[in-house]
């Protein structure tokens, strides 16, 4: 069987345009592998930097003198803040919750914990919640004088 010279020409071009075809998928191939390489080494350096961060540095306890229900505080720092209050409910009907907001005029319920209209049990109660960088964050308190020790334990974390 012979080939003539149109049809070896055809097959050198098939041949040709293959090489290339796959050369321009080789190239591809290792820049997807380049990329995803760079990608893993971000998430890495990302990973092994958040990894030495402490999740909180600071834990300030406060009083009923320092720290008092139905009163706005802003969280001062450029990182999330978590709080928690707890108090004691003496059997009145009342409730208490966490407000945040951006502004101190802007507080909206995030937690609440007690008794709701027409509850009257007794115990202790708490809320926790995280306040976002420079917003502003209340515990509120329905009936204060049916939490006599209210925050009682009130601790934040940044």
């Amino acid at each position: 069987m012979s080939i003539n010279i149109f049809q070896r020409e055809w097959v050198q071009g098939l041949t040709m345009q293959g090489v290339q075809w796959f050369q321009a998928l080789h190239d591809q191939f290792n820049q997807a592998l380049t990329n995803i390489t760079s990608a893993l080494s971000g998430i890495t350096t990302i990973n092994n930097t958040l990894s030495t961060l402490p999740l909180f540095s600071t834990v300030k306890y406060y009083s009923t003198t320092t720290r008092a229900p139905n009163t706005v505080y802003q969280n001062p720092n450029n990182r999330p803040m978590l709080v928690s209050a707890s108090g004691y409910e003496t059997g009145a009907e009342a409730y208490m919750y966490a407000e945040i907001g951006q502004t101190a005029g802007s507080l909206v319920a995030s937690a609440i914990a007690g008794n709701v209209p027409g509850g009257g049990g007794t115990g202790y109660y708490s809320t926790t919640f995280v306040v976002p960088p420079k917003w502003y964050y209340e515990v509120y308190i329905s009936n204060i004088n049916a939490w006599p020790s209210a925050s009682n334990w009130w601790v934040e974390y940044t």
